[in-house]
């Protein structure tokens, strides 16, 4: 192989690779819509975390979580989303709703345990719908 080819192939591969973890949120009809992308591990779920806790500790109790950008969870970021649903829902008596989860990632997280403490819907116009029912 010559060197243009390797680089090449190095390039494709690399462009490849799981994006590092950030998240964008907003606030929407009183509920915190937030946007979650790249590689979600313990370090995803670490940030996370701190950024739910500040917005309960301003009294917000209703979560919207738009998948539609993870690249890649491995276990412990999974651990991480039922660590993060317990603290929402049953500590502090809020509601989480997750929404437009890719589909390989479904699966998992229900068998995880995800949807007895969260609900899953398909957009974000249904997850404001759901978060904004009464009991």
């Amino acid at each position: 192989m010559n060197l243009e080819i390797i680089l090449i192939s190095c390039k494709m591969a690399w462009e490849k690779m799981p994006q590092k973890f950030r998240l964008t949120h907003e606030k929407k009809e009183g509920v915190i819509i937030i946007s979650l992308f790249g590689y979600f591990d313990k370090t995803g779920g670490a940030t996370l975390r701190g950024v739910i806790q500040s917005f309960i500790n301003e009294k917000n109790r209703l979560f919207a979580f738009n998948c539609a950008g993870i690249e890649l969870m491995n276990s412990q970021g999974i651990t991480s989303l039922l660590d993060i649903a317990a603290t929402i829902v049953d500590e502090n008596h809020g509601k989480m709703v997750l929404f437009e989860i890719p589909p390989d990632k479904v699966s998992v997280l229900d068998l995880a345990g995800l949807f007895f403490v969260a609900s899953q819907v398909s957009t974000k116009a249904d997850a404001l719908k759901k978060l904004g029912e009464k009991n």
